[in-house]
């Protein structure tokens, strides 16, 4: 066994006796999402999709199905038909309702699971397009629900995009839909039944999507979902309200409101590799007590899972634009920048072993100094790589 081996099998033994318990996460406390009843939004009167404004309520069966978990969501945009939020709230979803589009900001997205995004066009909601791609990637669902306006979605995280055409192609045929992939979460079990109809002509949807439903005359896209960092979106052109033709059964909408709850922050940053040999990967870093100063950092994959856990708002992948860009210095362990993580490096962290503030010897940003960061300076024992990116 070389002197090497020998120092970390020694050092590892020493490490495992000091250890110490985690601390407790770090958590951000943000006030809550302001609701304004000032109208922002195109709304087409024909919520009942007859050609005129009849609008008229159309019977609808309750299922005996299982009621949707505590999930946190963010409404932005037209209730259809004064109906659709109380429908979602008798299925177990808690729902706050906007039209403020200064609402859909970091600091109130952070205190929802989902952001669903209804009637809304370009130019409403594309300043915010950076944060929603950060808030999706952090591990966060998005429903774009019926536009029900021309356009893009100029606000959905890359390759996400949906257009649509202002000429429906099958008004006043049928605007029923079925399903194409029937082993997905959203779709396993239901039938075209159970689908909300397809009230948007779409033209065309991203890259990230997978076609789930699509209209029964046009062949266009009516539902689907993909997955963008480590959070969720769907896509979908159903009506929910009473008014409605097809509303949608009730276990339809629990399948798609439940998936994108089940989005959870991921610990797999692989897609975003860095460093030398690419052997690390970029993560988006948000302080604790200072969202302002979020930068991306290149970090070892191993400490991926302690940042996302103890730092709300961490996640894989650089931040959003408009973020300070600062990757971390090619070699952190080298902390007396020696061109090498050797001995001294070594003892400076043992030194500080247990303080509970984020420094440069508490690698993993756990906010305590203890056998991760040791572990961690081990396996980068020996010279600092040349080069980083």
């Amino acid at each position: 066994m070389n002197n090497r081996q020998t120092l970390s099998t020694l050092l590892g033994l020493i490490g495992a006796a000091m250890m110490t318990a985690a601390s407790a996460a770090d958590i951000i406390n943000v006030p809550g999402a302001q609701t304004t009843t000032q109208a922002t939004l195109p709304d087409r009167p024909d919520l009942d999709s007859t050609g005129s404004d009849t609008d008229q309520p159309l019977p609808r069966t309750q299922a005996s199905i299982a009621i949707g978990g505590a999930c946190e969501i963010l409404w932005f945009g037209t209730d259809f038909g004064s109906t659709e939020i109380s429908r979602f709230q008798s299925l177990g979803f808690n729902i706050t309702h906007t039209l403020n589009p200064a609402d859909v900001n970091p600091a109130n997205l952070s205190n929802f699971d989902v952001l669903v995004v209804t009637a809304t066009g370009a130019g409403v909601l594309g300043g915010a397009q950076p944060d929603i791609e950060a808030y999706v990637n952090g591990g966060n669902g998005l429903l774009i629900h019926q536009p029900n306006v021309a356009g893009g979605s100029d606000y959905a995280p890359t390759n996400f995009n949906v257009t649509t055409d202002p000429l429906w192609c099958n008004f006043p045929s049928d605007f029923a839909a079925t399903i194409v992939d029937p082993s997905h979460p959203i779709t396993t079990g239901l039938t075209d039944v159970d689908l909300a109809g397809d009230f948007d002509f779409v033209v065309f949807i991203g890259s990230g999507y997978t076609l789930l439903a699509e209209n029964v005359v046009c062949a266009d896209p009516a539902l689907a979902a993909g997955t963008s960092g480590s959070g969720r979106v769907v896509f979908e052109t159903g009506n929910a309200s009473n008014s409605s033709t097809d509303a949608g059964s009730d276990q339809y909408w629990i399948n798609v409101l439940t998936w994108l709850c089940e989005a959870e922050p991921g610990q797999d940053c692989s897609n975003f590799p860095c460093g030398n040999n690419d052997n690390k990967v970029l993560l988006c870093h948000v302080p604790p007590g200072n969202p302002e100063n979020a930068h991306t950092i290149c970090i070892s994959p191993n400490a991926v899972a302690a940042h996302i856990e103890h730092h709300e708002g961490d996640h894989c992948g650089p931040c959003a634009g408009g973020q300070t860009q600062q990757l971390l210095l090619p070699c952190p362990w080298d902390l007396d920048s020696n061109g090498s993580v050797a001995t001294e490096d070594l003892l400076a962290l043992l030194a500080a072993w247990g303080t509970d503030s984020v420094g440069p010897t508490d690698f993993d940003a756990n906010g305590n100094v203890g056998t991760e960061d040791l572990l961690e300076l081990l396996a980068n024992w020996g010279p600092c790589p040349s080069t980083n990116r």
